[in-house]
């Protein structure tokens, strides 16, 4: 039998040199805290062979790990002592998986640790072996105050003198630093790095330290430490170092390269708190954070990871997602058919030395140009047009400390459904901004109830359709179980219509949900509307239960489902394959953390499978659209795009000199009803009742009196916000969103270089494709109105500068005279019927004014100054 015992030692040490030749795959943990054990109180010195396999601890108590007393952090709770001495047994199934071992031991006062009598740990105390008597130094645990245990790494070399195939014993003594001392604690861990993706033992602990084997991922590397190492409350934030190691597209990243300053994609200050409301409850947290300047105060605006410049952040855990990729899946989808969702990039983090697993970076929903893009409202906008935006509200849980704007009523219930102000802040916002906004979604409400289809009166007058159709359409194929009710976003840009959006948390999708809290509401054959929970305020019911709003509903879906569509079963099916495959490799890290998904593979087929249901039944259930599926549009063609105008001594602000021009290229009149711009940014509707001749022109401009002085032109009307100097879609659209014309400019090739002065798009044939840039021209043309053209009237205006009374001299005059002031606002019209006419200024304040005379045959402008 002896030739046998030395094949199996050297096999035993074959294995463990096979081991060590390899990295750790994963960890898993052996020995917890709160597991049975064997404990003796230090009344005597125990048996020299208790630490060791062959010692009877027959007559030792049996109790739960946790052994101590005081600080309430004890599971087994033991009289007042100098010392303890526990037995911990453990199985071993196959030594040679073992690259590594990790002891965390959590302690009070010292303690000396053995692993089948061989020590691999201690702290605080001296000695070869202390006797029960003997005092350490004194040490405080740090569980119960909200810390980690402390790391007692045991390498590959050193573990073949120690660790056992079968049964091993980890025996530990643990001192107090005084016979007279308040407390006591011993709670210990023993965890083993393995060779390979095999499950043996438990899933590691929350906190526990994997970074240490962490040393390289295919995504972003986000290394986080806190001042002082503190743990990261809820609130207030904490102020914390943040490197993010990225070498680029394609490439690996390796924690090595942490002090590499060319693949540091940030390293700098941050602030950062705890997020969410459900997820707090989980041990894996998610985080809000902001990009600051040395100073820790200043918000430093960075570009992160290939997103647009900001400075507020969140890390979203994915903490409730067993296949980690629908929150990504929903706001790329979102985003390809044409609405804004946050941007996202998958990435691992470490903090505090600790690897927390995958995350997903996202923008934070804010108002911003490259955001949620409308005017960032303060609180001095209390009266029109300032007060109409904008706004950014939501329909959400009141668990995180902001108070309730105001409730409506679901179909379920009375006044259950909270609102927000997101944007103003809830501490910001004044009393009448909140009348305002919520008496829009009082509009929509009873509009929307009483099936009114006006663009004047009714709910197409309210809200801009196309955004509540998509922000249905995404919600309601991935079944979201929150929908409508919680985390339902909504926003309004100044003189805008009210938008759905942006969407946000759609984990409880695509068959997902809280199982273990028992709900199951995420069907492939129920609207989430009507879902007998979670409904949202009575209008989206209302909305889809209006036959006109479900025909558009139904046209959009029935558009984006077509082969090569984003929402197209198979576009779908290749974006999920491509995401699983992305994070396959943190998938396997990320469960072994937390122990997210068991078959991760088999959580990404469940999505796959929920679509091919529930696409065919959105579809049969939509019903038909053919009521509105060849609507006739007016023939509205953009024709002048005046985007980037160089500032200049006499208009200082470029952005004052901005325009765009439509013409009608039909031969009827158009009423321009419900016409509007959608989206946001760049913000303009129609007035009720105005009309456009065929032929004629409509100007609109971003300062009337600026266009005035300058074109000797008085622009149909005014824009709110401005054209973007590098290209964005404009597009035009009847009140239900019917695309009328639509135009995509750019400041890139193909296009007109407009960069020069006084240089304009012009599309000089109206009836040529204005999607195509090779129809556009760099033009300066002087801009004539068609519907009201400049003429050259003889006619003297004096004194000038004027004190008092201005005199306008015009033979044989039959005209209209039109007092602005430099801001475009129409002070006084008067009707002339005389030669010599005398007009007061005495009670206008001091400043430059526009007169405007109106004659049968055209109409000129001039600048004056009064005194």
């Amino acid at each position: 039998m002896r030739w046998v015992s030395s094949l199996i030692m050297v096999l035993f040490f074959a294995s463990w040199q096979l081991a060590k030749s390899q990295s750790v795959n994963h960890w898993a943990t052996a020995v917890f805290n709160n597991d049975t054990l064997r404990y003796f109180v230090g009344s005597s010195d125990p048996a020299a062979t208790w630490r060791s396999s062959a010692f009877n601890d027959g007559s030792w108590a049996q109790g739960m790990g946790g052994v101590g007393y005081g600080d309430n952090d004890d599971n087994t709770v033991i009289p007042q002592c100098t010392s303890v001495f526990l037995r911990i047994k453990f199985n071993m199934p196959d030594t040679a998986l073992i690259v590594r071992a990790l002891l965390s031991m959590d302690y009070d006062d010292a303690f000396v640790a053995y692993l089948n009598d061989v020590e691999i740990a201690r702290a605080g105390i001296t000695g070869v072996h202390p006797t029960f008597d003997q005092t350490g130094i004194d040490h405080e645990a740090k569980m119960y105050r909200g810390g980690v245990p402390e790391s007692f790494y045991i390498e590959k070399n050193f573990l073949k003198t120690c660790l056992l195939p079968g049964e091993n014993i980890l025996a530990i003594q643990v001192h107090n630093s005084s016979p007279a001392s308040s407390d006591l604690s011993s709670n210990a861990f023993l965890s083993f790095g393995i060779v390979n993706s095999t499950t043996i033992f438990r899933n590691v602990p929350h906190w526990f330290p994997a970074s240490s084997d962490f040393s390289s991922s295919n995504h972003p590397i986000v290394i986080i430490n806190t001042d002082g190492g503190v743990a990261i409350p809820d609130n207030p934030r904490v102020l914390a170092n943040m490197k993010i190691i990225y070498r680029g597209a394609g490439f690996r990243n390796y924690l090595a390269d942490l002090n590499t300053p060319e693949y540091l994609n940030y390293n700098g200050r941050i602030n950062i708190e705890i997020r969410g409301s459900s997820s707090q409850s989980t041990p894996k947290k998610q985080y809000g954070f902001s990009t600051k300047k040395a100073d820790g105060i200043t918000n430093n605006n960075v570009n992160l990871l290939g997103l647009p410049d900001e400075n507020d952040w969140i890390l979203n855990g994915l903490v409730f997602d067993p296949s980690l990729i629908r929150n990504y899946l929903s706001f790329n989808l979102s985003r390809n058919i044409g609405e804004y969702a946050s941007r996202t990039v998958f990435c691992e983090v470490v903090l505090n030395g600790s690897y927390l697993g995958l995350y997903l970076l996202l923008e934070k929903i804010k108002p911003d140009a490259e955001r949620v893009d409308i005017v960032e409202i303060d609180k001095n906008d209390i009266t029109l047009p300032d007060i109409t935006g904008g706004y950014i509200t939501k329909a959400d849980k009141t668990t995180g400390g902001d108070p309730v704007a105001w409730s409506m009523s679901s179909y379920l219930g009375t006044n259950d459904v909270p609102f927000i102000h997101e944007w103003p802040e809830p501490e910001n916002v004044t009393s009448v901004q909140t009348t305002y906004i919520k008496t829009e979604f009082d509009k929509l409400s009873i509009s929307a109830s009483g099936g009114d289809i006006s663009p004047i009166s009714g709910y197409p007058s309210v809200i801009d359709i196309p955004s509540f159709i998509d922000y249905m359409i995404i919600n309601e194929i991935s079944a979201n179980a929150d929908a409508y009710q919680f985390s339902t976003f909504y926003h309004k840009d100044r003189n805008g219509k009210l938008r759905a959006g942006p969407i946000w948390d759609l984990d409880l999708t695509f068959g997902n949900d809280l199982f273990f809290w028992g709900f199951n509401r995420s069907k492939p054959d129920k609207w989430q509307f009507n879902n007998g929970d979670n409904e949202g305020p009575k209008y989206w019911r209302d909305l889809y239960n209006n036959s006109l709003f479900r025909c558009y509903l139904s046209k959009r879906w029935n558009q984006l489902i077509q082969t090569g569509q984003p929402l197209n079963y198979t576009s779908i099916e290749t974006f999920i394959d491509q995401t699983a495959s992305l994070i396959s490799e943190a998938a396997v890290r990320e469960n072994y953390k937390w122990g997210t998904s068991s078959n991760h593979d088999n959580d990404v087929t469940a999505i796959k499978t929920f679509l091919q249901q529930r696409i065919p039944w959105m579809t049969i259930t939509l019903g038909s659209y053919s009521d509105c599926s060849n609507v006739e549009t007016p023939p509205l063609v953009i024709t002048k795009i005046m985007y980037e105008p160089d500032s200049t001594v006499s208009y200082p602000d470029s952005k004052d000199q901005e325009f765009i021009e439509l013409v009608n290229t039909g031969d009827k009149s158009v009423n321009l009803t419900g016409v509007y711009f959608s989206g946001t940014g760049f913000v303009y509707q129609f007035p009720v009742n105005s009309s456009i001749e065929p032929g004629a022109r409509k100007i609109l401009a971003s300062n009337t009196a600026v266009f005035m002085d300058k074109y000797r032109v008085v622009p149909s009307g005014k824009f709110t916000r401005n054209l973007s100097n590098t290209g964005e879609n404009l597009v035009l659209t009847d009140a239900f969103g019917n695309v009328i014309d639509s135009v995509s400019y750019s400041n890139l090739p193909p296009w007109p270089d407009v960069s020069s002065n006084g240089f304009y798009l012009e599309l000089p044939d109206p009836l040529s494709d204005n999607s195509k840039a090779t129809n556009w021209i760099a033009s300066n043309t002087k801009i004539v109105s068609v519907e009201d053209q400049e003429i050259d009237l003889a006619i003297k205006l004096y004194p000038s500068p004027v004190r008092d009374k201005l005199m306008l001299e015009f033979p044989g005059g039959r005209y209209k005279l039109q007092l602005y002031d430099f801001q475009g606002s129409l002070l006084k019209t008067v009707t002339v019927n005389s030669d010599l006419y005398s007009l007061d200024l005495t009670s206008y304040n001091t400043g430059i004014y526009l007169v405007r005379i109106i004659t049968p045959t055209g109409s000129f402008v001039r600048k004056i100054i009064k005194e």
